[in-house]
This record gives structure tokens, sequence and C-alpha cells, in this order.
């Protein structure tokens, strides 16, 4: 039986990371076509907008997880990966997770600002002293209310 630890953790959250499909956003443009495909041929933007919404991966025993959800999910995810590998001390695997993080589209500032925290903690423990201090400039720090959606930056 598994020890409830943070290795178990890293393994659950490396789980959940490969439940997402690995292009997310070729995977939600795709749905979308099959979906705007099935209607009366009507694109509108308002019919794109309700197929994207109504995009969703199964997650039983749960609801489904549904458009944007499923990349906040996503970014959850790399940020608490980047934060145990910082605690179990693989600093390479937290920078590589951290910088996946900070590439992804629509970030809210909050878990911009872990991400930037986590990789700059990180390059600072790999001796990586000039890039960690671009990481921790203000500039970075925009938004850290976690309101969810409305506060999204691209």
């Amino acid at each position: 039986m598994p020890a409830c630890n943070l290795h178990f953790g890293l393994l659950c959250l490396r789980n959940g990371l490969v439940l997402i499909p690995e292009n997310l956003t070729a995977f939600l443009n795709e749905k979308d076509q099959k979906e705007s495909s099935e209607t009366d041929g009507n694109n509108s933007d308002e019919t794109l907008s309700h197929s994207h919404a109504s995009t969703s991966i199964p997650a039983a025993p749960s609801a489904p997880v549904k458009g944007q959800e499923i990349q906040q999910l996503k970014n959850s995810i790399l940020a608490g990966i980047s934060y145990v590998s910082l605690v179990l001390g693989d600093y390479v695997l937290s920078l590589d997770h951290a910088q996946t993080l900070l590439s992804q589209p629509k970030l809210c500032g909050s878990i911009s600002f872990l991400g930037h925290m986590y990789a700059a903690e990180a390059m600072i423990h790999l001796g990586r002293i000039p890039e960690a201090i671009s990481h921790l400039s203000p500039d970075n720090i925009s938004g850290i209310s976690n309101n969810g959606p409305s506060d999204q930056t691209t």
C-alpha cells in the first residue's frame, strides 16, 4: 500500500498530467470543429464559443471537466509538480515544469507568480543566479488575486 508522502503525491500529479491531452489547444479545436460541423453549418461567434464551453473530458466519478477548466487544471498540476519536485530536491524537474507552466496560454496571475517563484528557486539551487533574478523581477508580478477566469492574462 502506498504511503501518503511527497513521492506518492508526485506520482499522482504525474498521472493527472498524463490524463490531460498533450496538445490541449489542438484537442479543444478538434472537438470544436466536430461540434460545429454537427450543427446546421452556422459558424457564428456565439456557436463557436458555445461549442468551446461544452468541450469536456470525462472525469468519473466527478462531472466532466469543461472548456477553460481543462487548461486551468493542467496549469495547477504543472505548478504542483514544480513545487513537489523543489521540496524533494529535484531542481531540474522543478525548473522544467515551471518553464512549461510559464509557457501556457491564458495563465492566471497567481499561477504565473508561482511559476516564476518555483523557476527562480530551482535556478538558485542549480547555481544559475543571473537567470533566477530575471524571474524575481517585479514586472512578472501582476494580477495575483485568485478569482479564476477573470484573473487571466495572455
